[in-house]
């Protein structure tokens, strides 16, 4: 259970969504069969199933996940619990993959004011409540918002996860994509020029934050006429 724990989020991580349900499938098998198995979380194994569901489109089924497991866990450890958080998380980014953005926007803010409050700045929790509020703002065309909440998350991944940690390559490429939408191209292209370079050395050229990246960056020569320079990286 430990091992395929492992496997399913580090292919979670890399975006390798495939091959992390098959992972996770097990660990929540193994937990299903065997009760606890000691070193691993079953509200965590539970969180990377839901998500890894979602984001290969099986959103319902990801969603069905969270309402059996949510209620409980809230009741067993409170709303404010790094675990409740996670599965908040989770819920919220189902309503913004199911094109609820209002709701999505709700549960990221009411997340990251509980774990601004609980567990501070530095917690992934929050971090990554800011994440899903500037992916949401994306998604409703509110570029001004998004660039705003963008600038904040990337000084603080930066400051608390490092220069090459995933969240903070991720809140670049979406800085990145905000300044797109406001016409600041000049900033653009720097901010997504040094993203790709770190990210291919860090995440591999595959990684689905590379990968948007370079097409951020694409519109971003388009619009400043380097064409060639653009059909290049296409």
């Amino acid at each position: 259970a430990r091992l395929h724990a492992l496997l399913g989020d580090t292919y979670y991580a890399l975006g390798a969504y495939s091959d992390a349900l098959v992972h996770t499938e097990k660990v929540n098998a193994i937990l299903e069969d065997q009760g606890e198995v000691p070193g691993v979380s079953r509200v965590d194994a539970k969180v990377t199933l839901a998500n890894t569901l979602m984001y290969l489109g099986r959103i319902e089924e990801g969603q069905a996940v969270l309402s059996e497991v949510l209620p409980i866990t809230i009741e067993r450890l409170g709303p404010t619990h790094e675990s409740t958080l996670s599965l908040r998380e989770a819920e919220a980014e189902g309503y913004r993959l199911a094109g609820e953005l209002d709701k999505a926007i709700e549960g990221f803010n009411a997340i990251a004011e509980d774990a601004l409050e609980h567990l501070g700045e530095s917690s992934e929790n929050y971090l990554a409540a800011l994440g899903g509020k500037i992916r949401t703002l994306l998604e409703d065309q509110k570029s001004a918002e998004a660039s705003e909440v963008a600038r904040e998350l990337v000084r603080l991944r930066e400051k608390h996860s490092g220069p090459d940690h995933p969240g903070t390559l991720i809140a670049k490429s979406n800085l990145g994509t905000s300044l797109n939408d406001m016409g600041n191209f000049e900033e653009s292209v720097k901010i997504l020029e040094e993203n790709i370079e770190q990210g291919e050395r860090v995440l591999g050229p595959l990684h689905h934050t590379v990968r948007t990246s370079r097409g951020s960056l694409v519109d971003a020569l388009l619009a400043l006429g380097r064409t060639d320079e653009a059909l290049q990286l296409i």
